[in-house]
């Protein structure tokens, strides 16, 4: 599925980027345009790692993605498996980029009414995307205690 691990622990998908890092959190550096072959590979790692980690979020570096055509979009809605994630924090992206994510996450929350929706939040820099997944670490340890007042997801 992805090409051998290098010693940095980083894998390929294309020219994309992706690296597990136990115990829950997949990090994506996209670099260029995303096909909708690879968006249906990058569904079934995250069921690998959900299968493996349980609780999984994603971190996902937009700076450099280019397109990502309605195919893309579509093969991303259409994967059961993106769904299991607890959620994504996706930073450096433009307007244009942020828009298009929200829209077609908003989209796919009708679609998927009374379903689990994963967390989406798009932030600017890599230091917010890592304080997003510190908090919903956090409030994950919380509700395993049994905090009542821990938010719920």
């Amino acid at each position: 599925m992805l090409e051998t691990t290098p010693p940095d622990g980083w894998q390929y998908l294309g020219a994309h980027r992706i690296r597990v890092e136990p115990p829950d959190l997949i990090r994506i550096e996209f670099l260029g345009d995303i096909s909708a072959r690879e968006m249906s590979t990058l569904g079934d790692i995250f069921l690998e790692c959900v299968e493996e980690m349980s609780w999984v979020m994603v971190s996902a570096d937009l700076r450099r993605l280019g397109d990502m055509a309605s195919e893309t979009r579509r093969a991303a809605a259409q994967s059961p498996s993106m769904w299991h994630i607890h959620g994504s924090v996706v930073w450096g992206a433009n307007l244009h980029q942020r828009l298009i994510t929200w829209m077609t996450w908003h989209a796919m929350t009708l679609i998927r009414r009374g379903k689990h929706i994963p967390l989406l939040q798009a932030v600017v820099t890599e230091a917010e995307a890592e304080a997003w997944v510190a908090r919903q670490r956090q409030e994950r340890a919380a509700r395993l205690a049994g905090n009542k007042d821990a938010p719920s997801v």
